[in-house]
């Protein structure tokens, strides 16, 4: 027969065993959640311009995979529609609207809707950006095809980033990104108006590195390499540019846009709270750094 000193003990085993398991059970548990609710950007809302295809869908792609909501935007509303469909098909969290960056009244709606739908903007990529062309250098480009260029690859995504950032200050660690090209670094011939108004970006981040930082904002910038896109089909299949003069080191020749899309995504969480005003050359074999050579 069991003394009650032995009834005792068997008692507060089977408590301490019960007490343990229930423990685990809640650490296992709270482990689990941490690792299914904790991604980079959880919680963050972006706006990606000229994200409906190429480079632009891969990022807008990318940020809602590491948990942001992403606003697609693009000129056209098929465009979106598809990108739209193909995006929450894979249950990602996207949204979207039309906007045409060099329309001021679109730049404003973009953002005042977005402000009012999801009560932030976290995170602006622009990505919007000309197709350069190879039948004229720029001595010989017309006045109007130069201006085109320089107020599609810079000035649209200038203004833009500057209505952002009212938007972005109460926020305390927006993030903006610009996308620029390799040949904002590496004078390519054919490509010398281009390249100069995607250098003009580099310069900007630099330039406004202190006035976004005064409202809690880093500004940075991606020099992407080629790329085959619909978009950059343009050069990766231009013989000249990949066989005669870019210098590149075989066999690697050309990019893929999830790989912009992975840097974007670093720039844009917290992981990369340190850094701003920066660069981010994409280069592929090709030579980086802002080269002076002829």
């Amino acid at each position: 027969m069991t003394s009650r000193f032995g009834r005792f003990w068997i008692s507060l085993c089977r408590n301490r065993s019960r007490f343990h398991q229930s423990a685990l059970t809640k650490m296992t548990s709270s482990y689990a959640v941490d690792a299914v609710a904790e991604k980079p950007l959880d919680r963050k809302v972006a706006i990606v311009t000229a994200s409906s295809r190429g480079i632009g869908y891969s990022i807008a792609k990318r940020l809602a995979e590491d948990g942001a909501h992403v606003i697609i935007s693009s000129r056209r509303q098929d465009h979106v529609d598809k990108a739209l469909a193909s995006l929450t098909a894979e249950n990602l969290d996207v949204s979207g609207m039309t906007c045409h960056v060099g329309n001021s009244d679109d730049r404003s709606n973009l953002l005042k809707q977005t402000a009012e739908k999801h009560g932030r903007i976290d995170i602006l990529v622009a990505n919007t950006a000309l197709n350069p062309q190879y039948d004229a250098t720029h001595v010989e480009m017309s006045e109007s095809r130069s201006d085109k260029l320089f107020n599609t690859n810079l000035q649209w995504s200038s203004f833009l980033m500057k209505e952002t950032l009212p938007y972005m200050e109460p926020m305390r660690g927006g993030s903006i990104v610009f996308i620029t090209s390799n040949s904002a670094l590496v004078p390519f011939q054919q490509l010398e108006t281009y390249g100069v108004s995607k250098t003009s970006l580099v310069g900007l981040t630099k330039t406004l590195v202190r006035q976004c930082s005064e409202r809690n904002v880093r500004i940075n910038c991606v020099a992407a390499e080629l790329v085959k896109t619909e978009c950059g089909n343009i050069m990766t299949e231009n013989d000249f540019l990949t066989h005669k003069k870019t210098g590149m080191a075989q066999p690697r020749l050309f990019g893929e846009s999830q790989e912009c899309a992975g840097t974007v995504s670093f720039l844009c969480s917290d992981d990369a709270s340190s850094i701003t005003g920066a660069t981010i050359v994409m280069a592929t074999g090709m030579d980086s750094g802002l080269s002076l050579r002829a």
